[in-house]
């Protein structure tokens, strides 16, 4: 294969140039090398795109955990009050805030499924779950191009990796997209579909758009192959989505037509009668025969806030912003019926709480509820799923943050 050395040395050194002349290369290369190639730049891809969309979501969901709890708060207040002089239109206003609060949670949830990409964890999920969450994702390149229709059935769960299966969706649903000219919404339409077949789920994506020739179905697996124009797409989107299906024993199928439309079918092993493992903390009795106490370890004012006008009216709340504040009031003798604690924090994180916790007081661990904001590393996510203790994500609402602490006290 020529190097890249060979360039004459008068051609003007260019990013893209070097790329483009790296590709023909990579055309001309034995199919091996061509695959190895493909998968490191996904892999790259995605990776930086899931570190950076775990940091985003981190940092979003942080203040927004403090919005909701806040608007949700001044809902109740202000209808369990009925404070004079309060408008319709200042409810109004309010409700509409927590509305939107609830959509930016729904994006930033969205974000953090294709953020774990680079992980090989499994899980049982089920795949409309995903199918919504992607088309949410394409949302803004759909609505321009064509009608959504959705069709989802009931359907057997799958035990698969969450991210690459909602990546492998995203690829489908916009290669769909992008085979419709904008602007012709109503003469178009993208249907998604989602059924059992026996042992087997099948997901199908149809499009109304240009369709393909005989002759590019059958390259369109190839990588690097791709009919959209220089700059626009690398081929790799429908390469990877098959590697990804055909490691989990599942299959993609195409029909096309030129200026029919295109289906892409995929069909994926249902998972075995298991119901999904999920991890179930002890119900606790209350120690006090009043008032339970509750400690919240939170680096960030704004949550911690948040949770205190949330619980204060039934609990006694104490708060500290560190891991070694809250580990020296357990080590001086003071007890908590709940500890609220995040997981991503400066210097001591949760996970270093909890071990900590686990060597001066054992008894404690039980009462751990974490906070999880989404934006931590494999070896602490390995870690709270080994663990039995709850786990609340951020941002969470007022009545999901009662429910967790009546359930840490009083469930039977």
């Amino acid at each position: 294969m020529p190097s890249l050395k060979d360039r004459p040395a008068n051609e003007p050194p260019s990013a893209r140039g070097d790329a483009n002349h790296l590709l023909e290369q990579l055309r001309s290369a034995e199919a091996p090398l061509v695959d190895l190639v493909a998968e490191l730049i996904a892999t790259d891809r995605m990776a930086s795109i899931g570190a950076l969309a775990a940091g985003v979501a981190h940092e979003i969901n942080n203040p927004l955990a403090a919005v909701i709890a806040n608007v949700e708060l001044a809902i109740d207040e202000i209808k369990t009050r009925g404070a004079p002089g309060t408008s319709r239109d200042l409810i109004e206003g309010l409700e509409d805030a927590k509305e939107a609060a609830h959509r930016v949670r729904q994006i930033v949830r969205d974000l953090r499924l294709f953020s774990r990409a680079e992980e090989e964890r499994k899980s049982v999920v089920d795949v409309r779950d995903v199918l919504e969450s992607t088309l949410r994702m394409a949302w803004n390149e759909i609505r321009h191009r064509a009608k959504l229709v959705k069709a989802f059935e009931e359907t057997r769960p799958v035990d698969v990796n969450e991210a690459r299966l909602g990546q492998v969706f995203l690829n489908l649903v916009l290669n769909a997209a992008h085979a419709i000219e904008p602007g012709r919404v109503e003469t178009n339409e993208i249907r998604v579909s989602a059924h059992g077949d026996g042992p087997e789920v099948v997901v199908t994506f149809e499009d109304t758009g240009s369709g393909m020739s005989s002759e590019v179905m059958e390259r369109i697996f190839v990588p690097f192959f791709t009919t959209r124009p220089s700059g626009i797409g690398r081929g790799l989107g429908l390469p990877i989505s098959q590697r990804i299906v055909e490691e989990i024993g599942g299959r993609i199928e195409v029909k096309s037509r030129v200026g029919h439309g295109s289906t892409f079918t995929v069909r994926i092993p249902a998972a075995g009668e298991r119901e999904a493992s999920i991890p179930v903390s002890r119900p606790l009795k209350s120690r006090s025969k009043h008032r339970a106490r509750v400690l919240v370890v939170d680096d960030e004012p704004l949550v911690a806030s948040a949770v205190r006008r949330t619980l204060t009216p039934d609990y006694d709340v104490a708060m500290e912003q560190t891991s070694a504040g809250a580990l020296k009031r357990i080590a001086r003798g003071e007890r908590f019926d709940v500890i609220l604690c995040d997981v991503m924090m400066p210097n001591q994180t949760g996970v270093d709480f909890y071990r900590e916790l686990e060597r001066i007081a054992p008894g404690e661990l039980d009462r751990v509820v974490f906070l999880t904001g989404g934006a931590f590393i494999a070896p602490a996510r390995e870690f709270l799923d080994s663990l039995p203790n709850l786990q609340l994500e951020k941002p969470f609402s007022p009545e999901d943050l009662r429910q967790v602490v009546a359930r840490m006290l009083f469930a039977s």
